[in-house]
């Protein structure tokens, strides 16, 4: 995770530390969660896997609100956004780590979008499409990208898909 450190050990215990630094992004105080995002961006590119781990968590606890996870993720993402270019290996790889929750698979990629500063269609020429739904434009089948909206025709292949599904 973090090539710097030598062992595991110090891996875990690196990101456990990093880990109790984002706690308080949890909490209702405005002035803590401030603090701790301070003390995260000092951290820079160290930070983005704990911050990451923040959502997958709220995302977990059954008493988390779909409002609160999105307010977790905005300030996740703010963060990631100062942070900037640097944040781009560990964001591929939850944009594509089919071990974590589909949702920061899709904020993870939006994320590298927004990092990027890309729009339109030069999203397209990165997106590595993971996310389709099926859809009928003009009387035809296409596959659409849910991140981007690249449009796939029906082949075989995905026809053998649907009736799976």
């Amino acid at each position: 995770m973090y090539p710097y450190l030598k062992t595991e050990n110090e891996e875990e215990e690196e990101f456990n530390d990093i880990l109790e630094i984002a706690w308080p992004l949890f909490s209702k105080r405005k002035a803590k969660r401030e603090i701790a995002g301070q003390e995260l961006l000092k951290l820079g590119v160290k930070s983005i896997r704990p911050l990451v781990c923040t959502i997958e968590l709220a995302l977990r606890d059954h008493d988390t609100s779909d409002w609160e996870i999105d307010e977790q993720a905005d300030d996740v993402s703010e963060m990631i956004l100062k942070i900037g270019k640097d944040a781009m290996p560990d964001l591929e790889d939850f944009a594509n780590n089919g071990s974590c929750n589909i949702f920061v698979n899709e904020w993870a990629q939006e994320m590298i979008f927004k990092v990027l500063g890309l729009k339109g269609k030069d999203r397209q020429k990165i997106c590595p499409h993971n996310m389709k739904m099926l859809l009928t434009k003009k009387n035809k089948k296409v596959w659409v990208c849910t991140s981007c909206d690249a449009e796939f025709p029906e082949t075989k292949n995905n026809k053998d898909t649907e009736k799976e599904n």
